[in-house]
């Protein structure tokens, strides 16, 4: 029995080809750039204006009217009317107070999130003393003996010589703005309830509640 050997060409006919690649560039891979959004600066509306003027005029004409009437019969009753002038100063004096107090923690809250240290950037930093001077700085503006001021010194007190930058921002986050953060949410969480059950802007005050009522 023999075998036949077959020879099989391929189909398929090769030619080299003897050609340069074309030498083009390949297009460069763009980076996702996150996208900043730049708010134009709010000026003075007219509703806070329309506010504000509406509430002016109110206080300003009942206050008009208290004084012109102590001042009617304080020669008929001048003991009574004494005593309800200087009830009604005294009154006058305390919205005055707690309203400037109110402005100025609104704008003292404001300084304190807009000059927050960037965490990220001071744990890269190499410079130990340089991290320590900016959380220095942004914990000065804390209410002395409020909750942030105690959850401040408990850190200070656990640092360490050997701490480098990353760790000493790591346990700024642990026991200083993780807490703080929480407490403010609570916080913010309990005046939203009692604002909304008594629909006034500042509930915590009694005396701006009986000024209203007054009025």
């Amino acid at each position: 029995m023999s075998t036949t050997e077959k020879t099989y060409r391929s189909k398929v006919t090769q030619t080299e080809i003897d050609m340069q690649p074309p030498d083009h560039a390949m297009p460069a891979k763009r980076e996702a750039e996150p996208l900043t959004v730049v708010e134009p600066a709010r000026g003075f509306s007219a509703k806070w204006l329309a506010l504000l003027s509406g509430i002016g005029c109110v206080v300003g004409f009942s206050l008009f009217e208290a004084v012109t009437f102590i001042e009617s019969n304080f020669a008929s009753s001048p003991v009574a009317t004494s005593v309800l002038g200087a009830v009604l100063g005294v009154f006058v004096l305390s919205i005055s107070t707690m309203t400037l107090g109110e402005v100025r923690g609104y704008r003292k809250v404001t300084q304190f999130i807009h000059r927050r240290p960037k965490l990220s950037e001071l744990a890269r930093n190499d410079a130990r003393q340089a991290t320590l001077d900016a959380l220095q700085l942004h914990a000065s503006q804390f209410t002395r003996h409020s909750y942030a001021e105690q959850c401040y010194k408990r850190f200070t007190g656990l640092l360490k010589a050997d701490h480098s930058s990353a760790e000493i921002v790591e346990m700024y986050r642990q026991f200083v703005a993780q807490p703080v953060k929480a407490k403010a949410s609570e916080v913010v969480k309990k005046e939203s309830m009692a604002s909304g059950s008594m629909a006034f802007i500042s509930p915590n005050h009694l005396i701006q509640s009986l000024m209203i009522l007054w009025i």
